[in-house]
């Protein structure tokens, strides 16, 4: 992970192509495929999406910036350092399109942040066991979709993924294993 100066950006949309062009200069092209799962999840629109684990927020400016998906936007980080200087392009594009948005500094284990959702995407630390438990403590509150960021260069959370849905409502749709990966839940 890496962060880019984006302090100059002037719109979410400025923000989201420069900081999409300065990952795929560092990661490769594949890194950025996770935005195309979150595009799909959030069609045909009028979603409510949750994302734990922000960092500067190129995945929240990419669920953000599709046209019509979006009715709320809720986020959380344990630590919103990286996010903070852009906050207000988020914030004005949430205004501009009558968004409910809220981004907090809060642990993605806290209870007190769980509500319904159609879409929740999960990019927090990388060990099956902290997975394990943002899964127990969300997953019978979202409706639709639950992508999980950086599962093929982390085998542990793969497999703690496919031990968990035989036993949870839900199926895996997709593991994609082009760089650091995603992985797909849908509800059965």
């Amino acid at each position: 992970m890496i962060n880019i100066d984006l302090a100059d950006c002037t719109s979410l949309i400025e923000f989201y192509k420069r900081i999409t062009q300065g990952q795929i200069s560092a990661h490769g092209t594949d890194y950025c495929r996770v935005h195309q799962a979150i595009e799909y999840a959030l069609q045909p629109g009028d979603k409510r999406y949750v994302e734990l684990g922000v960092n500067q927020g190129a995945t929240l400016a990419a669920a953000m910036t599709i046209q019509g998906g979006l009715r709320s936007c809720h986020a959380y980080d344990i630590n919103l350092e990286n996010f903070e200087p852009h906050r207000h392009l988020f914030e004005r594009r949430a205004d501009k399109n009558n968004l409910l948005f809220e981004v907090k500094e809060r642990s993605s284990h806290d209870r007190g942040i769980v509500r319904e959702c159609d879409v929740l995407y999960i990019d927090t630390v990388h060990k099956w066991t902290h997975v394990s438990v943002e899964l127990q403590n969300w997953s019978g509150s979202v409706a639709e979709t639950i992508i999980i960021h950086d599962t093929n260069s982390r085998q542990d959370i793969r497999q703690g993924i496919d031990s968990w849905v035989k036993r949870a409502p839900w199926h895996v749709k997709e593991h994609n294993t082009q760089s650091v990966g995603y992985t797909i839940l849908e509800r059965t």
